[in-house]
């Protein structure tokens, strides 16, 4: 069965499901749709993840459903979405980084950068 908790933020009460690992991997969280659009909005975070990196986490796909900025397009919003949630869990940040430092995950990024993202 699939944990899920409730946050506040921004205003808003946002679903976080914890999912296995497999369900995600290599990502270690997914925002589903934005606060304000049609349907569902909710995100999706491994339940594997140590603690640390799990709030950063959190923290960061709370961003994304949230986020109603365009500038720079899909950079912009990770850019703000990092920045946001280093500021709030910053040794989540450090712990995130180096848990993406594997070639799974770097494949992972060049892959979307080649695919245009």
């Amino acid at each position: 069965m699939e944990r899920v908790e409730y946050h506040k933020y921004k205003g808003f009460t946002l679903k976080i499901i914890f999912v296995p690992r497999g369900e995600l991997t290599p990502m270690f969280g997914k925002a589903i749709g934005q606060v304000g659009e049609r349907g569902s909005c909710y995100a999706m975070v491994r339940d594997d993840l140590p603690p640390r990196i799990k709030r950063f986490i959190i923290q960061y796909e709370l961003y994304h459903l949230t986020d109603i900025w365009e500038w720079w397009g899909v950079l912009g919003s990770e850019i703000r979405a990092n920045f946001t949630a280093a500021i709030k869990e910053p040794i989540g940040f450090l712990a995130t980084v180096v848990a993406s430092l594997n070639r799974e995950r770097i494949m992972f990024y060049i892959r979307r950068i080649r695919n245009g993202y």
